[in-house]
């Protein structure tokens, strides 16, 4: 579990707020017991927190409460029945007001949880076809072959995918151009950036309007872009100029005299970065002298300098020990979450992120001997 730093976009882009918005959802089937669960439809980060109140189900219907939100944001009904069965919704978007949705099942089109959900689907409406028959023709391969498709058939599968991919990119761009302020845009944009990270975003993040551009999955995806961009693997390690001594004096990094470095960043009240050092140090002990080293990288504000010195001494840390002040190497490049690390090889070339300690031991037992 790390540490994230969300305090800053908590109090300018949050939307806990104490009014509840009530949400309603029939469906023929449902029977007094039935159990149904609220699920966001992309990664967990890019969600303003969001506390539901208890659901039942009585006389065919789904009620629970929600906190208001100022961002419509993505979610799936899901549902475990009494027979055992489960099942998927469509997509639906919650935002600040009232929403009751009447489902004959669960593959039942949502058509009135936000305003801009007519004009969006009418813009896209030949793209979601060609995706839907795509999506039917590979379950029919699936079917067919499961896991051995012909070659032939697979390499016209994943043409069709590219293709129906790069319409929707162009489609996208077109409609954001005229709805630059299309919440659904920002967050097909998001789950495509998800499934494929190396395609440019900036393009079609840059017409957006402010009001978006302020949102907090907007400044979330960004943030990863960034990360994508500067500390992906195979990039080399951006210098550390700004970094000092806990002395006080300018700190000098030379990677090229250790075959791997364990760049780790953390600070001093970080309880999920200190768990790792007893670890840690057994594994700098073992394998220092074979060509490994630590660069600790403590993001820590000035009043904390001294405290975080004593957690150095208390812990008996062995490495090198970095103070990036007032978190301006962490902030420029978007690391908000400790400990973060990245493991390089002497040119400084990023070979692993966040790698779990015992990720770490297996690569350097293997790579150390």
């Amino acid at each position: 579990m790390k540490h994230i730093l969300t305090s800053i976009f908590l109090s300018v882009f949050g939307i806990v707020n104490a009014q509840k918005i009530p949400l309603v959802i029939t469906y023929d089937s449902i029977q007094n017991g039935d159990k149904f669960y609220i699920n966001r439809e992309l990664p967990q980060e890019y969600y303003s927190p969001i506390i539901f109140d208890s659901a039942y189900t009585k006389d065919y219907q789904f009620k629970i409460k929600f906190d208001q939100q100022n961002f419509a944001s993505p979610y799936r009904l899901n549902t475990e029945f009494k027979n055992n069965f489960s099942a998927n919704s469509e997509v639906f978007y919650l935002k600040n007001a009232p929403l009751n949705l009447k489902l004959k099942d669960f593959h039942s089109s949502i058509k009135n949880d936000i305003p801009e959900r007519t004009a969006y689907e009418k813009h896209f409406k030949q793209n979601i076809k060609e995706w839907n028959a795509y999506n039917d023709y590979r379950g029919q391969l699936f079917l067919k072959y499961k896991f051995d498709t012909p070659k032939e058939k697979q390499d016209s599968l994943n043409t069709w995918y590219k293709r129906n991919w790069l319409e929707e990119m162009d489609l996208l761009k077109s409609y954001i151009k005229t709805n630059s302020k299309s919440e659904i845009a920002l967050w097909k944009i998001i789950a495509k950036y998800e499934s494929y990270k190396e395609y440019t975003y900036d393009e079609l993040l840059n017409q957006f309007d402010p009001i978006i551009k302020q949102s907090y999955p907007y400044t979330v995806l960004t943030q990863n872009i960034h990360q994508n961009k500067v500390f992906a693997i195979g990039k080399i390690f951006t210098e550390m100029t700004t970094l000092k001594t806990f002395d006080g004096q300018p700190y000098l990094t030379d990677l090229s005299k250790n075959k791997y470095t364990l760049i780790d960043f953390w600070f001093g009240t970080c309880k999920p970065c200190l768990v790792t050092f007893p670890k840690l140090k057994e594994l700098y002990s073992t394998y220092h002298s074979k060509g490994f080293e630590i660069q600790a990288i403590a993001a820590e504000h000035t009043k904390y300098v001294n405290q975080t010195k004593q957690v150095i001494e208390k812990y008996e840390l062995p490495w090198l020990n970095a103070l990036d002040e007032n978190r301006t190497f962490a902030n420029a490049n978007k690391i908000t979450s400790f400990p973060t690390s990245y493991l390089v090889d002497q040119q400084g070339k990023i070979i692993q992120k966040d790698m779990s300690l015992q990720e770490l031991e297996k690569f350097l037992a293997n790579n150390l001997k």
